[in-house]
C-alpha cells in the first residue's frame, strides 16, 4: 500500500540498497598526512551515505569523539523521523538492543559507536546480534593504552582477545585509512552477523604501499605489508595502530624478516589454506605478534616457538608515549625483546 502511494520513495529504497560494485575503488588515493582511523571512518561512512538512504548511525553520547555522524542526515526525534543520526545517550547496552531491533525489520541498516572499552556494555546485546545473524555495525574508538591520561578505565587490555572469541562476530582493527576503507567495505557487504571497527584516537601514517593495493589486499583479512629481501627467516605480525611500529622494528631487523598486517582475524581464516600458507608459511617457526592488548588470541599464528609482545595487565594514568615506554612498545625495547627470544 505504501509503494502504490509513494512509488518514487519505494524505488529508493528499492534501487539504492547497495553500492555499486565499484564504489570503494572509485574513492581518490589517499595523501601521506597521517590521520586517525576514527576520522577516516567517519568519512567513509558519509561518502556511502550520500549513496545508501537506508544507512542510519547512532551514538551512546559519542557522536563527535568516534566521529560517526551522517552530516547531511538529520537528528532523529519524536518531531523528525526521518532523522539518520540517533543519539542514544551513555546508554550502550539499550543502543545495542534499539540497532538489533532495526537489524530485525531489515528496511534499514544500523550501526552505533562508542569507545572501545564500553564495549562491555553492549555485550549482551553484541551476543545477541551474533546469534541471530544480525548485520549491526559498530564504530569503536580509543582502541589502545595510547589514549593515555584518561587512565586504565578507558584503555582497552582483553576487548579485543573477547570479542574475537564470540562466535559470528568480525573484529575490524585498520592500520591506515586504506586498510579502513577496506574494513568498512567488508563490515557493510556483511549481512550474516555484526561487524566490528576498531579505530584509533591518535594519528596513524599511511602504509608506503600504493592505496590501490592496500584496498585490494586487506580484503582478504591479512596480507604482507613489507617482503623479506633474503631468504625469509622471521615473521612480525601487527594489527592497527601496531603496524607502524613493526615496520619499524622491521628495519633494523636485517633483509630476512616478514611484516604482515592482519586487519581482521575472522576474515584471514575464512580465506583457503594456501592463501593462509602464502602469508603464514608453515616453514618459518620464528614468528613475532605485536598488539597493545591481551597476548593471548596470538598464540594460535606464532606456534610454541613464537613470542607474542603485547600488554597483559590493565593501563596506567600517563600520557601516551609515557604509557608505550612503560609497557615496553617502543622500537628499542621490540628489539632488544626480540633478540633475546631468538638469541640474535
Amino acid at each position: 500500500v505504501w509503494a502504490k502511494e509513494y512509488p518514487e520513495k519505494a524505488n529508493l529504497f528499492v534501487s539504492k540498497k547497495k553500492l555499486s560494485h565499484d564504489f570503494f575503488e572509485t574513492l581518490p588515493e589517499s595523501s601521506l598526512k597521517a590521520v586517525a582511523t576514527r576520522t577516516c571512518a567517519g568519512d567513509i561512512l558519509n561518502a556511502c551515505a550520500n549513496d545508501l538512504p537506508h544507512l542510519l548511525t547512532g551514538s551512546a553520547d559519542l557522536f563527535e569523539s568516534v566521529k560517526n555522524y551522517i552530516q547531511d542526515g538529520g537528528d532523529f526525534s519524536a518531531d523528525n523521523y526521518q532523522g539518520r543520526n540517533l543519539f542514544f545517550g551513555i546508554r550502550e547496552h539499550a543502543m545495542g538492543s534499539v540497532l538489533n531491533g532495526i537489524a530485525y525489520d531489515g528496511f534499514f541498516r544500523p550501526s552505533g559507536s562508542t569507545f572501545f572499552v564500553f564495549s562491555d556494555y553492549l555485550k549482551p546485546a553484541l551476543r545477541v546480534a551474533a546469534l541471530s545473524h544480525l548485520p549491526v555495525i559498530y564504530f569503536f574508538s580509543h582502541d589502545s593504552i595510547a589514549v593515555g591520561e584518561d587512565g586504565p578505565t578507558h584503555q582497552p587490555i582483553e576487548q579485543l582477545a573477547g570479542l574475537r572469541s564470540m562466535p559470528n562476530v568480525y573484529v575490524f582493527r585498520p592500520a591506515d585509512i586504506d586498510e579502513t576503507i577496506a574494513c568498512f567495505e567488508l563490515a557493510l557487504k556483511r549481512t550474516e552477523g555484526p561487524s566490528v571497527l576498531v579505530l584509533s584516537r591518535q594519528d596513524l601514517p599511511k602504509l608506503l604501499l600504493p592505496s590501490s593495493e592496500i584496498r585490494q589486499n586487506a580484503l582478504k583479512g591479512a596480507y604482507i605489508v613489507k617482503e623479506e629481501e633474503d631468504a625469509l627467516e622471521r615473521i612480525l605480525i601487527a594489527t592497527g595502530s601496531e603496524v607502524s611500529l613493526a615496520l619499524q622494528v622491521a628495519e633494523s631487523l636485517g633483509a630476512t624478516i616478514r611484516v604482515i598486517s592482519m586487519p581482521c582475524v575472522e576474515v584471514f581464516l575464512k580465506q583457503d589454506q594456501s592463501y593462509q600458507e602464502s602469508i603464514l608459511p608453515a616453514s618459518c617457526t620464528q614468528r613475532i605478534a605485536l598488539e597493545s592488548g591481551s597476548a593471548q588470541p596470538w598464540y594460535r599464528f606464532v606456534g610454541l616457538k613464537g613470542l607474542v609482545i603485547g600488554i597483559d595487565s590493565f593501563g596506567k594514568s600517563a600520557p601516551g608515549l609515557v604509557l608505550a615506554e612503560k609497557f615496553e612498545l617502543t622500537v628499542d625495547q621490540i628489539l632488544c625483546e626480540i633478540k633475546g627470544a631468538f638469541k640474535l
